[in-house]
């Protein structure tokens, strides 16, 4: 549902949908008081206009931080392929499709982008538009520009709660990101291994048993 969303906001000739409205949105975020990254964060024009009360909190970065932390997270999980990474993810049970999936909602909001350096070379003008849409659509008093590096004040007298008596949270997101996703490579290796020798220990059971009875 949500690639139908995107694609009817990003590339409407391939869309098989009308744009999301409302309706769409309860269902995705309705059991949700606050939301915020993907998918959320490709239709904030489209959910401030069906939810025209809500708070806007945009985060903003310098461009060529951001676009390492992408590069070295979320741009690897899309773009995968090979012998060895396809056959890992068989024994592992996940479907192909997934990654698919992955890839397209990367090339929807890149505009239709075909490949891992098509959308690459569009994301700079992406993550622009991005801003330039939130900024357009947001009523007066609706929308806070926040830097992480701003602390609790400015956030939370926007959100009109105290603020917290502890500090900002200071996290390394991109190497949490990185050692999960290697954490997650060995632990899917793993696995794949006992598969394939479990797999190869039935079919020489078999292979013994049927040259023991013929």
């Amino acid at each position: 549902m949500t690639l139908q969303g995107l694609e009817a906001k990003f590339q409407p000739q391939k869309a098989t949908c009308a744009p999301f409205g409302r309706r769409e949105f309860d269902q995705l975020f309705g059991n949700y008081r606050a939301i915020s990254d993907a998918p959320g964060c490709h239709f904030g024009a489209e959910l401030m206009v069906a939810y025209p009360d809500a708070r806007v909190v945009l985060v903003e970065r310098d461009i060529d931080s951001w676009l390492q932390s992408y590069s070295d997270t979320v741009a690897t999980v899309g773009f995968q392929g090979g012998f060895f990474y396809n056959l890992v993810s068989l024994l592992n049970s996940i479907p192909a499709g997934r990654r698919r999936r992955v890839e397209r909602m990367f090339c929807t909001i890149t505009r239709g982008a075909k490949s891992k350096e098509e959308v690459h070379a569009r994301i700079r003008d992406a993550y622009r538009e991005h801003y330039a849409e939130v900024r357009e659509a947001a009523k007066p008093g609706q929308l806070l520009e926040f830097r992480l590096g701003d602390g609790w004040e400015p956030l939370c007298e926007f959100l009109g709660k105290p603020a917290p008596d502890v500090p900002f949270p200071q996290k390394n997101e991109r190497a949490e990101f990185v050692e999960m996703q290697a954490a997650g490579k060995v632990l899917m290796i793993a696995t794949a291994k006992r598969r394939l020798f479990l797999g190869i220990l039935v079919l020489a059971i078999g292979v013994t048993t049927l040259w023991t009875l013929s």
